[in-house]
């Protein structure tokens, strides 16, 4: 599918759900802070593990804003002491990045800003960089090089990270199908058509997702919450879940999915999130045993985004068409799944929400309804912005349309007995009353 029509897709769903798009603060200008910020931010929580120890740096180290300050201090109080970190894979990172920059003549804030201007000197941060050299510091891909280039300001910079990818998806953006350059430069257009700089909608994004998963954090929620947050677990998590709902036989169909031999092989070639893919088609699969299954407090609200959700029913959808799951459909035929495709996401179920069955209230039925696939990502939106389920708003609007029906009905009646007007006779009363 061509970028651009990616770009529209960026486009629309940050008008649909009002992202506001701040202009970024001042960069910190200190070069320790900077490198430490880079090193520990990855596969480590950025407000809980790595903001705090930056900002501990800052304060304690102002010597460490240029890099001789920082090689000074790593010498005399040591990369464990300056990062406040035991990790012994993030120390010698840093001590091989201010060797690396003490190397290309980079001191100050200014002198590594204009280093990064140049995407030669961003791609020889790469670890798998084959230029002789390179940087050759361990466990630096495409997101940690851009974001160095975000903590120096870069106007264009965009560190496309977990956080990013959700949003993407959320926006119908099947982030599988492109390089991290291409989903890069969808978020940089995607900035120009918003007449804004790529850096803040950026940092838009990140806060946006980062809001969305503390929200929705199981560890910090009661046990009914952790219910509504499901969407979020790992597979062994939904099977347990399954489990305490009564569906052992369910989930031992699902154990019995086998993992694709291709998958596989693209995992072994270094395909991005291939080594996911079998773990999200059993996610999805006990995903669409909820839905079908009608378990309570589902839908409802955010249980991973829409998108999310999505992704593992798509991942599932792929997963059946292997030979591997050609073979379990054959085997198992599971009742609660249709054979070759999982249940389409515009395909509703119309069933009442968990917060109505307690409510004394005629017995509901269940129907299904197809959507345009615009309509139905936007009736979603609303259902997350109102706290409320797809159920009940199309209740709702199904209600107020035939109420509009009814007043139409009961004025027919009460003017059922007023005399017929001829349309000649009409024109020459509306002419007599100057009206035309």
């Amino acid at each position: 599918m061509p970028v651009a029509v990616e770009v529209t897709k960026l486009v629309r769903y940050v008008g649909q759900i009002r992202l506001q798009i701040p202009t970024r603060r001042p960069p910190q200008k200190h070069v320790g802070a900077i490198i430490a910020d880079a090193i520990l931010q990855v596969g480590h929580r950025w407000k809980t593990h790595v903001g705090p120890r930056v900002q501990r740096l800052r304060n304690n180290y102002p010597g460490a804003e240029t890099i001789s300050g920082l090689s000074h201090v790593l010498d005399t109080r040591g990369a464990r002491e300056l990062l406040d970190w035991n990790g012994k894979d993030e120390q010698e990172r840093l001590r091989r990045t201010v060797d690396f920059f003490q190397h290309e003549r980079i001191q100050t804030f200014d002198d590594l800003r204009k280093w990064l201007e140049s995407d030669i000197n961003r791609d020889r941060l790469l670890t798998k960089c084959p230029r002789d050299d390179k940087a050759g510091i361990p466990r630096i891909g495409n997101a940690t090089a851009d974001y160095y280039r975000v903590l120096a300001a870069m106007p264009d910079a965009v560190k496309v990270d977990s956080l990013v990818k959700e949003f993407l998806v959320d926006a119908g953006i099947d982030v599988r199908k492109y390089k991290y350059n291409e989903l890069r430069t969808i978020v940089q257009l995607a900035a120009a058509r918003l007449g804004t700089r790529p850096l803040d909608l950026d940092g838009a994004i990140w806060d946006c997702q980062e809001r969305v998963r503390s929200s929705i954090k199981p560890s910090k929620k009661p046990r009914r919450e952790v219910e509504m947050a499901y969407g979020y677990w790992n597979a062994k998590q939904a099977c347990k879940f399954s489990k305490d709902h009564g569906f052992k036989d369910e989930v031992a169909i699902i154990e019995e999915m086998e993992d694709p031999a291709a998958w596989k092989q693209a995992h072994d070639d270094g395909v991005a999130g291939s080594k996911d893919w079998f773990k999200q088609a059993k996610n999805g699969a006990n995903i669409v045993l909820w839905g079908n299954k009608r378990v309570p407090g589902y839908p409802k609200g955010r249980i991973g985004g829409p998108g999310w959700i999505e992704t593992r029913k798509s991942r599932l959808q792929e997963y059946m068409k292997t030979e591997e799951g050609k073979h379990w459909l054959a085997t198992h035929r599971p009742s609660w799944l249709q054979p070759g495709a999982a249940t389409p996401d515009h395909q509703l179920p119309i069933a009442p929400s968990p917060g109505q069955r307690s409510q004394p209230r005629t017995e509901t039925k269940r129907a299904t309804i197809y959507l345009d696939p615009e309509l139905h990502k936007a009736l979603k939106l609303k259902a997350v912005e109102t706290s409320r389920s797809v159920s009940e708003l199309v209740n709702d609007a199904v209600r107020e349309a035939l109420a509009e029906d009814a007043e139409d009905l009961e004025a027919f009646e009460e003017r059922a007995a007023e005399p017929l007007i001829s349309y000649d006779e009409m024109v020459k009363r509306l002419k007599r009353d100057g009206r035309i």
